[in-house]
């Protein structure tokens, strides 16, 4: 600990140099401390080249750590792949084994012995976590310390702050995952599939609330196997490829049987994918968006629904670009020091590129920031 303690010291008061030791070494607390010193040194207002310097070790020092902490930001960096090669694995066995991996098992459960007492945790539907004294046969609110082991209890009680903490950081990216794969139709092999969602407690937990395609039939995760929107049996083959559905990929009053599935169990989805509108490709003429001026701060952050926004403030000018669509569009209420919510674009033309669900979900945004709009102005 005192190992750890000076070589914190070190780089933040002698040299950045001490960056890459303390990413080694740093316990995960301090691998949270230097993250959040990287996204204060992305200020290059205010700390211009050496910030950038700076924030180059640090992101090599996330590569060495062994911490779980270091793992989830690197998945957000996408740097996960070289994490991962320089360990001499892949970034799945790296996800699997260690990113989402909390010691529960197949259901979502994990048991601490605590001499007296046997505490058991359960992942839930909404991915919180709850605490089951088994002897006393009731729901406890925390990790027992009275009439228990103490040095048990204390062990049990830090591994469990640490999967409340982390759980949901890592549940959060996986999802995000997933929706990228539910834009894309990206596949993965059916055995690959198996072993992360039937085996691993967070990610089963993760599969439930999906709906998945193989071939040309559509399923979902229960606890009692895969069923489809009726309610029967399905059995996962071992072969081909699995992938995340969508409604635009459906036969006639699929979506709705899956969306009546969902809702009557309580199954509350990541993100909206069987109500994800679908539009048919020969109904959207350019003229679709034409007269409306939709708030140019509704494009802005929406890089994982496909839109890229860059704003110029040196030019005053807008750059709006649309994954497998292209757009023409006027932009006004735009200064050159500020975008702000009086700042519009109106869409002139909008035609696909490719008709993808990428496309078809681009779609259903601008659909309902129009509707917005026009209810607004009306």
């Amino acid at each position: 600990a005192s190992f750890q303690s000076a070589l914190e010291f070190l780089y933040q008061e002698i040299s950045p140099a001490w960056i890459l030791p303390c990413g080694r070494y740093g316990n995960g607390a301090q691998i949270t401390s230097l993250i959040s010193n990287m996204k204060k040194w992305e200020n290059h207002a205010v700390y211009g080249k050496k910030g950038r310097e700076d924030n180059t070790i640090a992101r090599r020092a996330l590569l060495l750590s062994d911490t779980r902490e270091a793992m989830q930001e690197l998945e957000k960096l996408k740097l996960l792949e070289q994490y991962a090669e320089l360990r001499g694995t892949d970034a799945d066995t790296i996800r699997s084994e260690f990113l989402y991996n909390f010691g529960l098992d197949a259901s979502g459960k994990k048991s601490y012995d605590l001499g007296t007492k046997t505490i058991e945790v359960s992942l839930e539907r909404d991915l919180s976590l709850s605490l089951f004294d088994k002897e006393a046969g009731k729901g406890v609110k925390s990790i027992p310390k009275k009439g228990v082991d103490p040095a048990k209890a204390a062990q049990a009680a830090d591994d469990f702050a640490q999967m409340k903490k982390n759980l949901k950081k890592a549940a959060g990216e996986r999802i995000k995952r997933l929706f990228r794969a539910f834009l894309s139709g990206e596949e993965e092999s059916a055995g690959k599939w198996l072993d992360s969602y039937t085996q691993n407690g967070l990610l089963r937990r993760i599969g439930e609330l999906l709906v998945w395609k193989q071939g040309k039939e559509s399923f979902i995760l229960t606890a009692d196997g895969a069923q489809t929107c009726e309610g029967a049996a399905y059995t996962v083959k071992k072969q081909g490829k699995i992938s995340v559905a969508h409604p635009m990929e459906m036969e006639a009053g699929e979506a709705a049987a899956w969306q009546r599935y969902l809702s009557s169990r309580g199954l509350r989805q990541p993100f909206a994918q069987m109500w994800e509108p679908v539009c048919r490709a020969e109904d959207v003429r350019p003229d679709r968006y034409a007269g409306t001026a939709i708030p140019a701060v509704y494009f802005k952050g929406m890089e994982k629904h496909g839109i890229g926004f860059c704003y110029d403030i040196g030019a005053a000018e807008l750059d709006i670009r649309l994954a497998d669509c292209k757009i023409k569009y006027a932009a006004e209420g735009i200064s050159w020091h500020r975008l702000d919510k009086d700042s519009k674009v109106t869409i002139t033309d909008f035609q696909f590129q490719r008709f993808t669900r990428q496309a078809n979900h681009i779609v259903s945004l601008l659909d309902k920031w129009t509707i917005r709009q026009r209810i607004k102005e009306d």
